[in-house]
């Protein structure tokens, strides 16, 4: 693994940021991506032949156009033998699956959200519950709050999943979907109605 995501906020990041580097060995190169146009210098850089491990490190990187992290996926898929990328954001709903799904995921332990154990296989055992029974559970869920909570858990669990099942990169885009038609103020049950709906083309999720 040569890609890595470190999910929190304040100091926390950057200390977690510091100790991974060095224990890749690496010579840290920050390096600000919002655009396209980023992507397109960092991929002259990428092209360079590399004497030492170096760490790009990008912060923030939830903050990124879509088309900017689309354009990144290459250098992710394709990374140089001394090339690593260490990538910080305050949570992952700005990030598109695709670039989950290529990182391996580090949340510190202030992160708005912390993936715990729990989390994680509460997410799978709901992805792998009937229709029927997931109804059951949203239809208890009536504030908006509640259902953002729910998602946004849902979100963490199945990025922690990624590593070992790709096709949660699936139910990740729809999570995120459903959470941003929600903070949208989008009609709660319909908006996790619509999920639970979208949900069902992943039962092959193991």
């Amino acid at each position: 693994m040569q890609s890595y995501l470190v999910i929190g906020r304040g100091e926390g990041v950057q200390k977690k940021v510091n100790e991974l580097v060095k224990k890749l060995g690496c010579q840290p190169m920050p390096f600000p991506l919002a655009k396209i146009a980023d992507v397109r210098e960092l991929s002259k850089f990428s092209r360079l032949a590399l004497s030492e491990k170096t760490a790009v490190v990008i912060e923030n990187f939830g903050f990124a156009t879509e088309e900017a992290q689309n354009a990144f996926l290459k250098a992710l898929e394709e990374p140089q033998k001394n090339l690593y990328y260490v990538l910080t954001t305050q949570n992952l709903e700005n990030v598109l699956p695709t670039v989950l799904s290529r990182c391996q995921i580090i949340e510190i332990s202030n992160s708005q959200f912390p993936v715990s154990k729990e989390i994680s296989e509460q997410t799978e055992t709901f992805i792998k519950s009937t229709v029927g029974e997931k109804f059951k559970i949203t239809s208890r869920i009536t504030k908006r709050d509640e259902a953002l909570e729910f998602v946004e858990e849902l979100i963490l669990g199945g990025s922690k999943n990624l590593a070992e099942n790709p096709h949660y990169a699936d139910f990740l885009s729809q999570a995120i979907k459903t959470l941003a038609n929600l903070k949208a103020n989008g009609n709660v049950q319909l908006q996790l109605t619509n999920f639970m709906v979208s949900l069902e083309t992943f039962n092959s999720i193991a």
